[in-house]
């Protein structure tokens, strides 16, 4: 099956094109440069040309052979994207679906530059004709992505909110309507509706939508195989009847492994003959009159979406929020600190004012020492690998700075350390007996809390040079064992 559309206007080839003709062959109202950006209200069109290729993974087996017996080692390569070629433009809202496998994900990946490592591009991506790198697209789109600690439906509409509330010229949305149900789909496509009547440029994988959603789209890219089997208004098409549009080209286009060659065949035939038609040479076209007419886009915009101190009251906000949503962390961190100094307070305790007794000082102030510094540090170096993906999307998008984000963790949960520090410290002092002196105590008490804040200091620079929490914990021996043994305690001055 083809897909047909029911009505043409006259075109000619891509080539022959004048654009002396553009508003008899394109009814569409192209802005001047002068209206394509205009304060906050900037208009964005983004066109492109893709195409994408992806390792192939060689068995154990094969991979030794190659690395010893092949003089040459090039590797295979899988195409993902064939000449993948696109616009949309402000105020559209655009679908891009096909089965599973067609490269949705794969093309929205390479459009807003991101997760692109493991794959290889050949792409030309430009905004109101300019290329585009990473920077420019994180300026003035926002990209809906996952999070955690939240159910499927919240986390999809979290997700959403938090790029919505800036509101970018662009925005790019990975299946945002997965995990919900249909009267929240609804909702959510029609806000996106809405951003887009204001002159906003969306594009969006979506998987297999309803059809009173398929009806908010104002135009549709087909994949099938990683080719391009369609792009234009998502209207227009016969469908048989009681179908699903969605469903029918979806399941036309599809491939599958019973019928492989006899769908592959049908979907090259598709494909091949889309290339052909009058409604690609309109793409072309179309591509062709917004990048010979380069729009520079505004550059004096902010490098965060909010001022430093608001960012730090938010993030300190947030940070007390999900202190108070897990109480047992702090609460069994009190607690252990009330065990482990009676503890030593029962095994030091009273000691006697003689040699021995100084002697057994000092271990008692190595051992608090020692708690000090491991106990806080090892409560703190999952810090961020546990948050690093969602901290990297955030800063990526300017919603806040890491030095921001970096001062915050460190502020929030000072006082909880602060208090056990304390805490440990006095128990265990008065049932040592270190000194009677108050003034003497004070001192212990504040030189500990120093200490604690130094090891959750270097607790917090191993997270952070840490890929995952496993590399995070294994790294904490290695540094810290040097600082105990030359402390003093186990080796003196010679």
């Amino acid at each position: 099956m083809v897909f047909q559309q029911q009505n043409y206007t006259n075109t000619t080839n891509y080539e022959g094109f004048n654009r002396q003709d553009s508003k008899s062959f394109y009814p569409r109202e192209y802005n001047s440069l002068s209206r394509i950006c205009q304060g906050n209200d900037m208009k964005i069109s983004l066109s492109w040309n893709v195409n994408a290729w992806a390792k192939v993974k060689q068995s154990f087996t094969k991979s030794i052979k190659s690395r010893l017996f092949s003089c040459s080692r090039d590797e295979a390569y899988k195409q993902l994207l064939t000449d993948v070629i696109g616009i949309v433009s402000p105020g559209e809202l655009c679908a891009i679906m096909g089965a599973s496998g067609a490269g949705k994900t794969t093309l929205l990946n390479i459009l807003n530059f991101r997760n692109n490592q493991k794959v290889e591009t050949k792409a030309s991506v430009k905004i109101n004709g300019i290329e585009a790198n990473w920077d420019m697209i994180s300026k003035y789109s926002g990209m809906g992505d996952k999070m955690k600690g939240l159910s499927g439906g919240e986390k999809r509409r979290l997700s959403y909110a938090s790029e919505v509330v800036n509101l970018p010229p662009l925005l790019f949305c990975d299946e945002p309507t997965s995990g919900l149900d249909s009267s929240m789909a609804q909702s959510l496509i029609e806000s996106m509706r809405k951003l887009a009547d204001n002159g906003k440029t969306i594009i969006c994988t979506i998987h297999q939508p309803s059809s009173q959603i398929f009806k908010l789209f104002d135009s549709l890219i087909l994949l099938t195989e990683g080719r391009l089997a369609y792009i234009g208004p998502s209207i227009g098409y016969r469908v048989p009847n009681f179908f699903n549009p969605a469903d029918h080209y979806i399941q036309t286009l599809a491939v599958s492994p019973k019928n492989k060659q006899i769908d592959s065949m049908r979907t090259e035939y598709i494909v091949d003959r889309f290339g052909k038609s009058e409604n690609y040479a309109r793409i072309l076209y179309d591509i062709y009159w917004t990048e010979s007419r380069p729009a520079f886009v505004e550059q004096d915009i902010p490098k965060y979406s909010a001022n430093y101190l608001s960012q730090f009251g938010w993030l300190f906000w947030r940070q007390l929020k999900l202190d108070l949503k897990n109480p047992i962390a702090t609460t069994v961190t009190i607690v252990q600190a009330i065990i482990v100094s009676i503890f030593l307070g029962l095994i030091f305790f009273r000691l006697d004012e003689n040699e021995k007794g100084v002697q057994n000082r000092a271990g008692a102030l190595f051992v608090i020492i020692m708690q000090s510094s491991f106990g806080f540090l090892f409560a703190v170096v999952n810090t961020f690998p546990s948050d690093l993906t969602l901290v990297y999307r955030e800063s990526k998008n300017r919603l806040y700075s890491i030095t921001i984000y970096y001062l915050v963790k460190q502020i929030a949960e000072m006082p909880k350390f602060v208090i056990t520090a304390a805490i440990f410290v006095t128990i265990s002092y008065w049932m040592i007996g270190l000194n009677d002196n108050f003034g003497v105590f004070f001192q212990v008490l504040l030189t500990i809390i120093l200490c604690s804040q130094v090891a959750i200091s270097c607790g917090l620079l191993l997270s952070a040079a840490s890929p995952n929490i496993e590399v995070a914990i294994a790294l904490v021996a290695p540094a810290v064992m040097p600082l105990l043994i030359f402390s003093g305690f186990f080796l003196n001055d010679m």
